[in-house]
């Protein structure tokens, strides 16, 4: 079994909703295929607004950033 070396988080976005500021780290959690290339649904998003964590995954994603 080979490993993979990410730095994490893998990419980080801000995002302007509705007023608010909201920060969206997304992690590497699921290897969906190996070779070195990272898909997005391979990703897991955490949602920051204000700098407090509100929620993570998609269906949060999802629902908040519009």
């Amino acid at each position: 079994m080979s490993s993979e070396v990410v730095n994490n988080p893998y990419r980080a976005t801000g995002v302007q909703n509705e007023g608010r500021t909201n920060e969206i780290l997304y992690y590497w959690t699921d290897v969906k295929q190996q070779g070195g290339t990272i898909t997005d649904d391979e990703l897991t998003p955490l949602i920051f607004e204000n700098g407090k964590l509100i929620g993570w995954g998609q269906d949060v994603f999802s629902s908040t950033v519009k």
